[in-house]
């Protein structure tokens, strides 16, 4: 896993504050063995745990991968998941790619992405404190 942290800057607005963007590059590709479940799940709970801590981070996440579908698929999935386990204390994995699939047809598209995803909440769950 990569961290870049990154100011953009307005060519035509200098005096305005530059936007803070941090860039997570997960390197196990694809996405298909224990330890890439290791990897995603590590970093899905860094994601949530800057999105708490750090004020700044008001806004969305942009997840991006090379065909726009499959590891981001998958990371949408899991971290709708993550969210569902922090609220209700439930894992409803088929759920969560009925609603990622309802705006993105193409995400989690065969048995093997579904069954990564259990994979990667499995890893979290036993790997962090989650409730």
């Amino acid at each position: 896993m990569i961290v870049r942290k990154l100011k953009l800057l307005k060519d035509d607005s200098p005096d305005e504050e530059p936007l803070r963007v941090t860039q997570v590059q997960l390197l196990d590709e694809p996405l298909s063995n224990q330890q890439s479940a290791v990897s995603m799940a590590t970093l899905l709970a860094r994601v949530h745990m800057w999105m708490k801590k750090a004020e700044f981070m008001k806004g969305p996440v942009t997840v991006h991968c090379m065909n726009g579908a499959s590891s981001a698929g998958i990371y949408c999935v899991c971290s709708y998941v993550f969210d569902q386990i922090a609220a209700e204390e439930t894992v409803d994995i088929l759920k969560a790619v009925k609603v990622a699939r309802s705006s993105r047809p193409q995400f989690i598209e065969n048995f093997d992405q579904y069954r990564f995803c259990y994979d990667v909440i499995k890893e979290y769950l036993e790997s962090y404190s989650v409730v």
